[in-house]
Formats: structure tokens, C-alpha cells, sequence
């Protein structure tokens, strides 16, 4: 017998893991950025290395995401996945934060690293919100938007 077709309820399941998936890389990233000594630009700079590994990380998973969306049935792209606005936006910031990091242009009174953690709150505060609402609505605060 040929497979029974995807009546949305598979993509929709893969759809919810690529949510988990690309908030798990963002939080890695956020984690990462959290131990190096933010008096320490030459480890800052290490790290910037990496961004290009994590940008493709997030592209692809982005890419992987909308094409699950589009394959769900209208009404549970609307349920269920985050609006294609309010994902853009997100992604929209969190490419503004890699160019930044990529071009050292976020120094603050000599302490790059205090910019680096309020712009970076923001982009995953954003992401939160377009990729995670239940969670927002929940009232949970997943990050820390002080600066050191």
C-alpha cells in the first residue's frame, strides 16, 4: 500500500521541533556570550569568530521552519506557528545583531560588551515573543536584560 499523505498533523509535529530546536541554538548562544569575562576583549573577540557558525545554524533552521509553516493547513499556520511578521522581525534583529558583532560597531564607553548584552537581550527577547507567545503569556522571563 502507498504511504497514507501528511494530513499536517506530521509536519505540524516537525514544525513544534524546529521551534524547540532554534530556541535551544539562541539560548546556546546567549549561554555562551554569559561566560566570557566581559572585561576581556580578547575573548570577546574569540567569540565573534563564531558568529558565521551560528548565523548558518539559525538560517537553516529558519528556512526549515517556514517551509514546515507553509505546509500546514491555513488554520494551523495560524494556530499554531508564529506569524511570518513577527518571525521576520525577529530574524530582522538577530541578523542586525551578528552584522554588529561582525563589524565591532557596538562599542559604550570603552565597554563593548555592556552594548553587546542589552542588544543581544533585546534580539532574543524578540525572538521569544514571535517564536514562543504561549511562553510570553505565561509570564516567563527567559532573560536577563542587565547590563555587567
Amino acid at each position: 500500500m502507498p504511504p497514507k499523505p501528511d494530513t499536517g498533523s506530521t509536519s505540524l509535529n516537525k514544525l513544534v521541533d524546529k521551534r524547540a530546536n532554534i530556541f535551544s541554538i539562541v539560548s546556546g548562544i546567549w549561554n555562551k556570550v554569559q561566560i566570557y569575562d566581559i572585561s576581556n576583549l580578547f575573548e570577546f573577540q574569540a567569540y565573534q569568530e563564531k558568529i558565521p557558525v551560528y548565523e548558518t545554524k539559525f538560517q537553516n533552521i529558519q528556512e526549515e521552519i517556514m517551509e514546515l509553516n507553509y505546509s500546514l493547513p491555513l488554520e494551523e499556520r495560524v494556530e499554531t506557528a508564529p506569524s511570518e511578521l513577527a518571525f521576520t522581525d525577529a530574524v530582522t534583529h538577530i541578523r542586525g545583531l551578528f552584522l554588529s558583532l561582525k563589524r565591532q560597531e557596538i562599542s559604550s564607553n570603552n565597554s563593548p560588551i555592556s552594548s553587546y548584552n542589552l542588544i543581544h537581550c533585546y534580539c532574543f527577547q524578540k525572538l521569544t515573543v514571535a517564536l514562543f507567545p504561549e511562553k510570553v503569556l505565561n509570564g516567563l522571563n527567559f532573560f536577563n536584560c542587565t547590563t555587567h
